[in-house]
This record gives C-alpha cells, sequence and structure tokens, in this order.
C-alpha cells in the first residue's frame, strides 16, 4: 500500500502517527482490507495485514487486529514482531516518508511535551500508545555511534512489587530514563 498510494499516505500518515488521530487510522485500515481482499471490514483488514506481515517474515501467530487505532482491549502484537517490523521498515524505499510521519521527541506530536532533556531532543522517532493499564513507545533512536530500533511495552504495570499502580506519567518518563541511558552508554562506546 505505501509503494502504491504513497503520495495520499503521505496526508494521512503523520495525522495517525505523530498525533494519534484514530479516526484515520481506522480508515487506512479499512482501505487496506479493501485493496488487498475487496473487503473494506474488520475481519478482511486483520488478514490483509497478517498477509504483508507474513510475507515479511514477520510471526503473526499472537497478533490480533480488531480495529485500527489501537485502541480496543483485544488488539495483540508481540513486542518481538514490533521489533521486526520497524527493522524492516527501515530498508524500505518508503522509510524516509514514514520517519519522518513519527512523533520527534520534544518536538513534535505526542513526544512533543516529553524527552526535552539535551541528550534526547530531536534524537527519537516514534508511536506513542495508550490504554487504561498499558503505556507503549516504538520506534528509533539516533545514537552518536549507533542508530537503534527499540519497543517498550508496560502492561499493567506496578511499583515496588506492590499493588499500587504506577501512573502513566511515571512510566512515560521511566521509558524516557531508559532511553537516555542508552544514549549515554552509546557516547561511551
Amino acid at each position: 500500500l505505501l509503494t502504491k498510494t504513497g503520495h495520499q499516505l503521505k496526508l494521512f500518515l503523520p495525522p495517525i502517527l505523530k498525533d494519534s488521530v484514530n479516526f484515520c487510522a481506522e480508515q487506512v485500515l479499512l482501505a487496506i482490507g479493501h485493496n488487498v481482499t475487496g473487503e473494506g471490514t474488520w475481519e478482511s483488514s486483520s488478514r490483509a495485514v497478517k498477509q504483508m506481515l507474513s510475507a515479511w517474515c514477520i510471526d503473526t501467530r499472537f497478533l490480533v487486529i480488531s480495529d485500527g487505532s489501537g485502541l480496543s482491549s483485544t488488539n495483540r502484537v508481540t513486542p518481538q514482531a514490533m521489533f521486526e517490523l520497524l527493522v524492516k521498515a527501515r530498508k524500505q524505499a518508503w522509510f524516509p516518508l514514514y520517519q519522518d510521519s513519527l512523533s520527534r521527541g520534544g518536538e513534535d506530536g505526542t513526544l512533543k511535551k516529553r524527552m526535552k532533556d539535551a541528550a534526547l531532543l530531536g534524537r527519537v522517532s516514534a508511536k506513542t500508545g495508550h490504554i487504561s493499564g498499558v503505556n507503549t513507545i516504538a520506534g528509533y533512536l539516533s545514537g552518536t555511534t549507533t542508530n537503534y530500533v527499540f519497543v517498550m511495552f508496560f502492561n499493567r504495570f506496578y511499583q515496588g512489587g506492590k499493588k499500587k499502580a504506577m501512573t502513566s506519567r511515571a512510566v512515560s518518563e521511566l521509558q524516557d530514563k531508559i532511553l537516555k541511558a542508552v544514549v549515554e552508554w552509546d557516547e561511551t562506546r
């Protein structure tokens, strides 16, 4: 879909990836289903995406796509599958369009108010996701010596083994600290 309709997706990707405009995400998923199977249903769209990922040798056995926005609590993707997808995306001709559509740490989109620290500012291109008890971020980190792909999924997060849940904000801050630690480690290599 990216190679056939790149000019159209150039309009849709930034709202979806930078700003999490869920309506656009839903419509793009349904369009994928229609373009691949001739049907624009959730089931056909899920099948179409799984076919595309399988063609890239990404394990889809545990993948459940219930909607295009990621807001359904029945959606499932493994961190490994997400990581493999991000790695393979880097090798595609459309990757610059895709990466430019992601939020930039401390600069725009859902990461505008995060990663303001000089060590991270502008070095992270990523998509965030939040639903009750789930906080995710996945994307790319530009290190001094190496560029990294990362995936962090926090589900049912707890603090110090207690049954007291961390806030989503605390999880986001932890994610940012992990990425900063990678940058600092990378600079010492």
